[in-house]
């Protein structure tokens, strides 16, 4: 509830928010949520990590794709998005996102958060991550969780951190 409240708030204000959870305990997620999310790595999570958790592009100079930060800045123009708004929906700070936007070439770290909030379809999401020389991989319960998501269609970073939490993952965003 209170994620709710504050994300309807920040969609109109310009300020930092942090949530403080004592343990565990005190943080509770829907059940249902954590149940779909359980069956969802059961099916889809590879223990065994047989892929690499990120593999890099090997491409050859001449045949280069359009580089990540100008995808991610055109993704922004053809969804109609707002850079405020953008980066508020990423859990990204102004400044980092200045850099994005005016930094030729510049990759952030958080490359999954930006496209959870691009509501970004997998093959998307996949298409994104490949241009910053990663990918999705179903041996790291981490990108199986933000799967998950991407493929419910819910895109809400805070819900997902929520969810990430839960199960010692790193959150998304800043």
């Amino acid at each position: 509830m209170a994620t709710a409240v504050i994300g309807e708030f920040l969609a109109e204000h310009e300020i930092d928010v942090f949530l403080a959870v004592f343990d565990k305990v005190a943080f509770t997620v829907s059940e249902k949520l954590l149940g779909e999310v359980a069956i969802y790595i059961d099916e889809h999570y590879i223990e065994e990590h047989q892929e690499v958790r990120r593999k890099m592009l090997a491409v050859e100079q001449e045949a280069l794709d359009e580089p990540f930060s100008d995808t991610l800045l055109r993704l922004i123009d053809a969804k109609g998005k707002k850079d405020v708004d953008f980066y508020k929906r990423a859990n990204l700070d102004r400044k980092l996102f200045s850099k994005i936007r005016t930094g030729k070439g510049y990759t952030p770290s958080k490359k999954t958060a930006l496209a959870v909030a691009l509501e970004l379809n997998l093959d998307e999401t996949d298409d994104l991550l490949e241009r910053a020389g990663y990918a999705l991989s179903r041996s790291q319960k981490f990108d199986v969780i933000v799967e998950y998501f991407i493929v419910s269609g819910k895109y809400d970073i805070f819900e997902i951190n929520e969810v990430l939490f839960k199960y010692d993952q790193s959150l998304l965003g800043g």
